[in-house]
């Protein structure tokens, strides 16, 4: 058998005899270079020209197909995709990507908000909102006033905060439904456009309006993108 010796003479790598010697059964071990597993000696491709005598690479990393840069990059995204699947809403978030089918009935914020007066009367305040082209809306409640042995009802009154936030109502045309906006692993970013019967909801689990009150000044919401819409309904109806 060769020595280090007559290995270097000869214009080989200085590889060590016992690594090169196929009779010692003693394990070496090596980090491949491209799974980053550490893995024996026996399990990477012996090759003289390297310093260890075994290549950087493992048999199994080695014998994998490898990938071209479109393909990689397809890979790449899969794993972005399955990797952003927590942020997701599982199967009840196709309701919310039909945009076609929310963008229906549209109606200004006027009309909206004579109808809601004919069944919120003295309930709620609105004002400007912080941003330009909002309202917002504030659920409202009488002041209670004990004087005389009796309690007596102050109106309301702006300037002394008995109000609680509710949402807010963008200036002019409104969908039905809301649209939101996803990015490119399908998780829910922003809602992009408003639609009145979201008002409508965050008002009936107010309980400032109920169901029956909607149905009547607004009609039934119908149609496929309402889906979500009657979804929330029914799980606020059966709420424990």
């Amino acid at each position: 058998m060769f020595q280090e010796e007559d290995i270097l003479k000869l214009g080989g790598s200085p590889v060590s005899t016992k690594v090169l010697d196929q009779t010692d059964h003693s394990i070496y071990w090596k980090e491949c270079g491209s799974c980053a597993r550490i893995k024996p000696f026996s399990m990477f491709p012996r090759d003289s020209s390297y310093r260890e005598g075994v290549r950087n690479q493992c048999n199994e990393c080695e014998s994998s197909p490898r990938l071209s840069t479109e393909e990689h990059l397809y890979r790449q995204r899969e794993r972005n995709f399955a990797a952003a699947s927590e942020q997701r809403w599982g199967k009840d978030q196709l309701d919310f990507m039909n945009d076609d089918a929310r963008r229906v009935n549209y109606l200004h914020h006027s009309d909206f908000i004579r109808k809601l007066n004919n069944i919120t009367p003295h309930r709620l305040y609105m004002r400007d909102g912080n941003f330009v082209g909002d309202l917002v809306l504030y659920k409202v409640w009488d002041r209670l006033i004990y004087q005389y042995g009796m309690f007596r009802s102050e109106p309301f009154n702006p300037d002394v905060p008995t109000f609680q936030y509710l949402c807010f109502i963008p200036l002019g045309y409104s969908p039905e439904f809301s649209v939101l906006e996803f990015d490119h692993r399908a998780v829910p970013v922003r809602e992009s456009q408003r639609g009145y019967r979201t008002v409508l909801l965050k008002l009936i689990k107010a309980s400032i309006v109920t169901e029956q009150d909607v149905d009547r000044e607004f009609g039934r919401a119908t149609g496929p993108g309402s889906i979500a819409y009657r979804r929330d309904l029914h799980r606020f109806r059966n709420r424990s």
